[in-house]
Order: C-alpha cells, then sequence, then structure tokens
C-alpha cells in the first residue's frame, strides 16, 4: 500500500460488547517516529467532549478516546498533513 494521507482503525466488536475505549494510539514510521503530530483526528462516535478523537492522539496516558455506548462496529482515523506510508 503506498503513501495514505488518512489511516484508520476499525473496530468491530469489543471484549465487553459495548463501547471501544483506548488511551493513546500513534501511527509511526520505520525507525519509530511518530508521524500523527500536525493532523487531524476524527471518529465514527465520542462519547463526549471528554473522549473525543483527539484525546486518543494527544500523547497523554490521563486521556482517552471512547465510543457511545452500542456504537459498533467504530473506528478511528487520522488525516495526517500530508500522505505517510
Amino acid at each position: 500500500m503506498g503513501a495514505q494521507s488518512a489511516w484508520r482503525l476499525a473496530f468491530s466488536a469489543s471484549q465487553g460488547g459495548q463501547y471501544i475505549q483506548l488511551t493513546e494510539v500513534a501511527f509511526l514510521d520505520g525507525s519509530g517516529a511518530d508521524l500523527s503530530v500536525g493532523g487531524a483526528p476524527s471518529a465514527s462516535s465520542e462519547y463526549s467532549s471528554t473522549y473525543s478523537a483527539p484525546k486518543a492522539f494527544d500523547k497523554s496516558l490521563s486521556t482517552d478516546w471512547c465510543t457511545v455506548s452500542g456504537a459498533l462496529p467504530a473506528w478511528l482515523q487520522y488525516t495526517h498533513a500530508s500522505a505517510v506510508d
């Protein structure tokens, strides 16, 4: 797959079956450099502004992204400033 400007994680189910909650996500290049900076996160749903999509990419282990309960399947996407491999 070639360079893309948007990368998406898709979730079809969860352990509890009701929602997805993630603390931190990073898209890394081959050398381990974090490519998820300077872009725009989005998601299929957000429980509230406290659990919004940008919280998954904010480099903090004290914030989370969470879907609305019962909103599965779900997705979390990061649109980079320019296409990345």
